[in-house]
């Protein structure tokens, strides 16, 4: 058996308060990236997915990744911060998600596993006769 391995990156936003951002995010493995004034992110991480918590060992406290609560604050009003992520376990399975934080907090999330349903629902076609595309 593989293991997954993955890319996540965001689109470019307007940030507010660059060193809260980084202060915020320090403990992630997340990089900061600027462009003609916008921001990008994009993870470090083992794997290269986003992280979902950082355990600090030194004071037994686990934090945990949230954009709404870690992000979103030091965002400019009205941006939109899209989180993408793509990965595989070779061929065995693909996986694709995407979340989308408005400034203030809201989010909405898809994943490429959503298209089964979506393609039952414009087919007709009962969910369960569609295979799935892993292992």
């Amino acid at each position: 058996m593989g293991n997954w391995c993955g890319s996540a990156r965001s689109n470019y936003v307007k940030v507010k308060d660059i060193e809260g951002l980084k202060e915020s995010l320090e403990p992630f493995d997340i990089v900061i990236n600027e462009e003609g004034g916008k921001h990008w992110l994009h993870c470090m991480t083992d794997d290269g997915g986003w992280p979902t918590v950082y355990f600090d060992d030194d004071d037994d406290e686990e934090l945990e990744f949230d954009p709404a609560e870690l992000i979103c604050p030091y965002l400019e009003d009205g941006q939109v911060l899209v989180l993408l992520e793509v990965g595989a376990e070779r061929l065995r399975y693909l996986t694709g998600r995407a979340e989308a934080y408005a400034s203030d907090g809201r989010r909405t999330v898809i994943g490429l596993s959503n298209i089964y349903q979506a393609a039952a629902d414009a087919f007709g076609i009962p969910i369960n006769e569609i295979g799935a595309a892993e292992e």
